[in-house]
């Protein structure tokens, strides 16, 4: 793959993810939600570069590398087809990109606070939540910083919110 191939994929599956953000937030009716479809697009990529085809390891799932207290957090949601006391319902929602999103969606609502102390509540401050829970304490690991800074720096080039 080219060089100029390779830096474009990210940016498209952050327009996936921007657009299938967008999808899910109008079928809730959410006008709120539209706001944060590109950074949930960045916590997706920071958290697993959005890999579809992720599944559990060591206790987390899917995209956005969802954990079953997290999970339980944002209110156990599932897959239209799942009844909440199924056996299987959290992977399967984790691993399911618009049960994942419609978790952390849940997640950051429930949380949601101005972690980094600039007044506001940012989309820097809901990839502090995911990563780091309720208490917004601790460090981000540089990986994951890097990757969420460099998606948020194309996301905003691209016009996708500044959030």
């Amino acid at each position: 793959m080219e060089p100029s191939q390779s830096q474009s994929l990210p940016l498209l599956l952050l327009l996936y993810l921007a657009v299938t953000c967008a999808s899910a937030a109008a079928a809730e009716g959410g006008e709120s939600r539209l706001r944060y479809d590109s950074c949930y697009g960045c916590i997706c990529e920071a958290a697993s570069r959005c890999n579809r085809s992720l599944g559990c390891d060591d206790g987390a799932c899917g995209l956005f590398r969802i954990t079953r207290h997290y999970w339980l957090d944002a209110g156990a949601p599932t897959l239209p087809a799942d009844a909440r006391l199924l056996n299987d319902a959290f992977e399967r929602c984790a691993t399911d990109p618009f049960c994942a999103l419609r978790t952390a969606h849940h997640y950051m609502e429930r949380y949601r606070k101005d972690c980094n102390g600039n007044q506001q509540v940012d989309c820097h401050d809901l990839a502090l939540l995911h990563f780091l829970g309720p208490s917004c304490e601790g460090t981000m690991p540089s990986a994951y910083t890097d990757e969420f800074d460099n998606c948020r720096f194309n996301a905003l080039l691209l016009g996708a919110g500044d959030v």
